[in-house]
């Protein structure tokens, strides 16, 4: 089975309205069925940076058959959309031609039950809060994320000051779950699994996000405490695919932890059986940029990572390049204030090193506004 994954946000900020939010479903599946026939368990939603309004956007889009992506009028040098993916793109909101873009976004939305959180900045959360009020009581929210991404949602966000609590509504639930427990979420089950995004630095920016003194929240205990951030093995229930989502975060080597291995050496046999459709994960700045990450990913960092990955292959299979082909789509990166499109300088570096290391990966760069079949 093929996914279909539309990517309403890809920026890693610092421009707002189109930053990480994944729409995910199987390809057989059209959104005009999902709609008609209110299938609610068939869409998931990973991270919420753009919703209703970036939705709105790409139906109008589709159906009045315009460019896709909006972010690539940023830059004078910017590739063509077709030279950014490696995997087929799609128009799957081109059904509604006809009606009312921000009508037919509502419908597609309010047939979204669920929702993956990979962690609690604003570039992941800002369309659900600023949706809320259009969710329903007979159409609540599931929103599903770690301790510290649910404990931060209540005390931080749905907390009545900086926004209503709006699980006092009954129309937005708030899950827990368990790092590398798999749950059921919808039509999909998926396993969660823990990331760094740098360290909180207490009372000085150090070497990625820092705190004030005063602050009581879950990250009180430490001067210097891992960020947490999540990454999520998909698979459809009744098919042997999957797809695994990464939210922000940083390489092994920095972090001093061993929370990406973990994965790799979880996801090797889907490699090795060709069962694992995609990787979605953040290459936030290009090469040229080697300190002051702040819990992010360079070229240099991800293909080290997709290095280790490859070794973990081999010593389990004895194949050569177990890595070829198989599709990695960069995610978040960020806008710059230079004359270059940081996508196309990313991508470049990219496949230089892909050349260099001899994986054979298929890199494509997601694109805000833009659908691919993997």
């Amino acid at each position: 089975m093929a996914f279909e994954l539309t990517f309403l946000g890809s920026s890693g900020g610092p421009i707002e309205g189109s930053n990480c939010c994944i729409l995910i479903k199987p390809s057989h599946i059209s959104y005009q069925d999902i709609v008609e026939r209110n299938l609610q368990n068939e869409v998931l939603c990973v991270d919420a940076g753009a919703g209703l309004a970036k939705l709105s956007e790409v139906i109008f889009n589709e159906t009045h058959d315009l460019p896709s992506c909006n972010l690539l009028n940023l830059y004078n040098d910017s590739l063509s959309v077709d030279e950014y993916f490696k995997t087929s793109t799609s128009k799957p909101f081109a059904v509604f031609k006809g009606k009312s873009p921000f009508s037919a976004a509502v419908d597609v939305f309010k047939n979204i039950k669920s929702y993956l959180i990979s962690h609690p900045h604003l570039d992941h959360i800002y369309a659900l809060v600023l949706n809320s009020p259009n969710f329903t009581e007979a159409n609540p929210k599931e929103v599903y994320g770690s301790c510290d991404t649910v404990h931060a949602l209540n005390s931080h966000i749905f907390n009545g000051i900086i926004w209503p609590n709006m699980q006092e509504f009954e129309i937005v639930n708030l899950n827990t779950v368990g790092f590398e427990s798999p749950f059921d979420v919808s039509s999909y089950s998926v396993k969660m699994f823990k990331l760094s995004h740098g360290k909180l630095q207490r009372g000085h920016r150090n070497s990625s996000i820092s705190i004030n003194e005063n602050f009581k929240g879950i990250y009180q205990e430490s001067k210097s405490v891992t960020y947490v951030s999540s990454a999520f093995l998909i698979s459809y229930k009744t098919i042997n695919s999957r797809v695994l989502v990464f939210g922000d975060f940083e390489s092994d080597h920095i972090s001093n932890q061993n929370f990406n291995e973990v994965i790799w050496k979880e996801i090797v046999p889907m490699v090795l059986d060709k069962s694992l459709s995609a990787i979605v994960l953040e290459c936030s700045n290009c090469n040229c940029v080697e300190t002051s990450l702040y819990g992010h990913l360079n070229p240099i960092h991800l293909m080290r990572e997709l290095y280790k990955l490859n070794g973990f292959c081999v010593n389990a299979s004895g194949t050569e390049n177990p890595l070829k082909d198989m599709h990695v789509i960069i995610n978040h990166v960020k806008e710059t204030d230079g004359t270059f499109d940081p996508r196309a300088t990313i991508l470049r570096n990219l496949e230089k090193l892909n050349l260099d290391y001899n994986l054979g990966i298929n890199f494509s760069i997601a694109l805000s506004g833009v659908s691919i079949i993997v």
